[in-house]
């Protein structure tokens, strides 16, 4: 998985909101940390902590943290590279303002962002249809290769529709 997309969409949310909008009801515990009851298992002493200046979240009793990313991952069952996908409909969101700050070529990064997603797109196909994963690693191969989004788009048809 590539990290970096999942760490510049952490930065785009705050893990606060996405606590709440997910239904967890954060209570403040003094200083800037907050908890609530798992929202993985019941309980009744609250495991859960959220840490708004570090956009991070940890549950003690599951042993399991991480960004705003992570955690919509883990309450919803479902995989990371599906949330960035998701939010990839709006590649902004991806291009963090220290990426731009630094100067870093937001076309590449783009185009890094849609072969993620297209990599993504081709082994949830590959596994529905039972193929090997030898498989999906040459069609990775084929995407690494495109230069633009619309490579990508025509190599995407040709592995997952024969066009």
């Amino acid at each position: 998985m590539n990290r970096s997309l999942e760490q510049n969409l952490d930065k785009q949310l705050k893990i606060v909101t996405v606590a709440a909008q997910l239904g967890i009801e954060l209570l403040r515990t003094g200083g800037s940390m907050m908890e609530a009851l798992c929202p993985f298992h019941d309980e009744n002493t609250p495991s859960f902590k959220v840490y708004p200046e570090n956009n991070t979240w940890h549950t003690f009793c599951c042993n399991k943290g991480g960004g705003p990313v992570r955690l919509i991952s883990e309450v919803r069952g479902t995989p990371v590279e599906q949330i960035i996908q998701k939010f990839s409909g709006n590649l902004s969101l991806l291009v963090s303002r220290d990426a731009l700050a630094a100067k870093v070529d937001t076309r590449e990064f783009v185009l890094d962002a849609n072969k993620y997603v297209a990599c993504a797109q081709i082994r949830t196909a590959y596994q529905r249809q039972g193929r090997s994963v030898e498989d999906a690693e040459a069609a990775y191969e084929e995407i690494k290769k495109s230069n633009s989004s619309e490579e990508i788009m025509v190599v995407l048809r040709k592995i997952l529709y024969n066009k």
